[in-house]
């Protein structure tokens, strides 16, 4: 996704299951990379209030931190999937969250998944990659 940096999958226990940089942010050095996770886990108790008030999955700009911006989608399992990003086209990221929400499901209902552990199938990380 254009002007993407970050992609993360969060189980409904906080735990991260899945996560996918963009742009060459995969080489960036550790520092930077933990930053982005910071401010992503940052995000996730501003999911978890908006939840509770609003009959809403998908929030767009969560969370700001400088250029970049958090939004969020919420699946009915209460799992999250959020993207780092800088694109102002809210199209664009609802068009890449039920296409990610889509994988996600697939990813899942293998009967070789346990729901809540790490997702490592290859397929997986090439839809979201694409």
């Amino acid at each position: 996704m254009a002007d993407a940096a970050l992609f993360m999958v969060v189980s409904n226990a906080d735990f991260p299951v899945f996560e996918a940089y963009f742009q060459g942010f995969a080489t960036q050095s550790e520092l930077v990379r933990n930053q982005k996770d910071y401010i992503m886990y940052s995000a996730l108790d501003m999911i978890d209030n908006e939840v509770l008030l609003t009959n809403k999955n998908q929030f767009d700009e969560i969370d700001a931190f400088n250029e970049w911006k958090i939004s969020a989608f919420v699946t009915p399992g209460q799992t999250k999937l959020l993207l780092m990003h800088r694109n102002e086209l809210k199209e664009g990221i609802t068009a890449f969250f039920k296409e990610a929400y889509g994988h996600y499901v697939q990813a899942v209902i293998n009967p070789f998944y346990r729901v809540g552990t790490a997702i490592v199938s290859p397929s997986f990380a090439r839809s979201i990659n694409r």
